[in-house]
Formats: structure tokens, C-alpha cells, sequence
């Protein structure tokens, strides 16, 4: 029999690249949507039949726990999803998120003997720390976003450990692909169109972007690799401006294209390093795409 994977969060960038991985492994796939979701109608056009779809809405867990009385089996269950990602200081909001998917969580855990519970986890729970970050680092969140992840993180691992089942959490770093939204997608579309970009900063905030198929590699090691840590962090491991980055999309697109940069000082971004060390000489994971691979694959 083909085991079963609960994706909470079928609808994020991250969810719906998942599933199609789950799939195309040979799992069984259930995921929640949330109810008015506008992404519903692209998750069902993606894999119409080939999964199952709750309801839940991490608002209303009352009606939410009645929907997920239609599962039958849960072997492992992933977490990837969260209101808050949008309103990063919304402490209503994303203390909302946490409560939610906590007594979902908890729901699942009384419910099924799941082998196994991945928690998406945020960079955002460190802080703005300096140097090197590794899983040793301590947390110290500033947005709401940051302090209800951790938050989460931490009552999780609790539920978890009564349960006797394996929770892991990975914090990633700054994940990009095609449909992701925000600033190089949009950049990609301004150059493709119209040869021309202009960003009102210097663009001189870091960051270490993912492609979304090595973040997925990453994720599906978490239910086939025997893992012996709780936290792990996930990144390409390169520290770069975004200027350089956009400079390496306009190399790609043509030569034609060009960027203008305004005078202001970009908003200022954690200066660290985001060590996944931990994860890399446990499973042997290594980033296949550089970030110009990623850009390619996206065009």
C-alpha cells in the first residue's frame, strides 16, 4: 500500500511544487486549501484527481477539524502552511497562523501514528544575527512573522515528542523559481518585456537564494533519510547583493536589456552567513542549480 503524505498548505509556492514531487515518488497526496483561496482553482487545475482536497482555515479550526475527519490515513505531514507570510508584523495575524495549524497538528498526532512531522521553518526565527548561523545559533526573532514561527516551532516539538514521532524543522533561506512572486520575477517580466528594469534602490541588500528543485530535494531527504537532529538550516550557502543577481538576469535575458538603480540606500538586510552544514554531511544534499540555472529554467 502507498504511503499517505498530509501537505498543510497545498497553495504556497512551496506546497504546490511538493506535491508534484510527491507525486511523481509514487506517494499518496492529500493537501488543505483554504476556503476562498484564489490559488484553489490553480491547485485543482494542476493535479485535478490526482489528490485529495480539505478544506481548513487556520481561522476556524473548529469547522477545519470536521473536514480533516474525512482522512483516512496520515504517514507524514508536512507544514508548509501559514497566513502570516504577507503581514510579517501583523501579530494578530501570525499568532492567528500559529494557533491554527497548532491544533491541527494536534488533531493529526491524536489521531494517526504518523511516522513523521516537517515543519517549514523561516530564517526570520534567528533574528538579525552577524557571521555564521548555524542550527546553534540562538533564535532571536524581531518581525511577528519570526516570534510565532518560533513559537510554533517550539510547542510542536513538544506535541511531537508526547506523541513519540519524529518532528523536523527546516529554516530556509530566500527560495526563488517560476510563478514565486516579488522582485525577480518581476524583473525577469520588466526585461522580457521591455528591455528595461528600474529599481528605486542601489539594490545592495544580501541574500542567499534557493532554487525551489533543490528546496524540494531538500524536503522530500526529510521523510526517506533516517535524520538525528531537530532543526536544520537549508541554502545555496553563496552571500550575494541583489544587484549582483539582477545584473546576472540581465546577462541572461539579452544584452540589449538594462537595469537603472536609484541613489537610495536599500532597507538593511541581515549581513550572515546561513551555514546547512548540519544537513548537507547527513544526507549528502547538495544544491544542483546554481542561481543562473535557476533563471534559465525559469525564462
Amino acid at each position: 500500500m502507498k504511503e499517505t503524505v498530509l501537505v498543510f498548505g497545498g497553495t504556497s509556492f512551496i506546497g504546490m511544487n511538493l506535491i508534484r514531487r510527491l507525486i511523481a515518488s509514487g506517494y499518496d497526496v492529500v493537501t488543505t486549501y483554504r476556503p476562498r483561496s484564489a490559488k484553489y482553482e490553480k491547485l485543482y487545475a494542476m493535479f485535478q484527481n490526482k489528490i485529495q482536497y480539505v478544506e481548513v482555515d487556520l481561522c476556524n479550526m473548529q469547522t477545519s477539524i470536521k473536514n480533516l475527519e474525512t482522512l483516512d490515513r496520515c504517514d507524514y505531514l508536512y507544514l508548509a502552511s501559514w497566513e502570516g507570510t504577507n503581514a510579517r508584523d501583523d501579530e494578530m495575524v501570525n499568532e492567528r497562523s500559529a494557533n491554527g495549524l497548532l491544533q491541527g497538528l494536534q488533531y493529526i498526532l491524536d489521531r494517526f501514528a504518523c511516522k513523521k512531522v516537517i515543519q517549514l521553518g523561516t530564517q526570520a526565527e534567528y533574528g538579525c544575527p552577524a557571521g555564521i548561523v548555524t542550527e546553534e545559533t540562538a533564535c532571536n526573532p524581531r518581525s511577528a512573522y519570526g516570534k510565532e514561527k518560533w513559537r510554533f516551532y517550539k510547542m510542536a516539538e513538544i506535541l511531537c515528542k508526547q506523541k513519540n514521532t519524529n518532528f523536523i524543522e527546516y529554516r530556509i533561506h530566500s527560495v526563488f523559481g517560476k510563478f514565486r512572486g516579488g522582485v525577480l520575477d518581476s524583473v525577469i517580466s520588466q526585461l522580457k518585456i521591455n528591455k528595461y528594469c528600474y529599481m528605486d534602490t542601489d539594490c545592495s541588500q544580501i541574500f542567499d537564494y534557493l532554487y525551489i528543485h533543490d528546496c524540494i530535494d531538500a524536503l522530500l531527504l526529510g521523510i526517506q533519510k533516517d535524520l538525528h537532529h531537530t532543526v536544520y538550516n537549508i541554502s545555496s550557502g553563496q552571500k550575494v547583493t541583489l544587484k549582483e543577481y539582477l545584473e546576472k538576469i540581465k546577462t541572461i535575458i539579452g544584452p540589449d536589456c538594462k537595469i537603472t538603480y536609484g541613489h537610495r540606500k536599500a532597507e538593511e538586510s541581515p549581513d550572515f552567513y546561513f551555514d546547512s552544514t548540519r544537513f548537507r554531511s547527513e544526507t549528502g544534499w547538495e544544491p544542483a542549480y546554481c542561481f543562473e540555472d535557476g533563471i534559465k529554467d525559469m525564462i
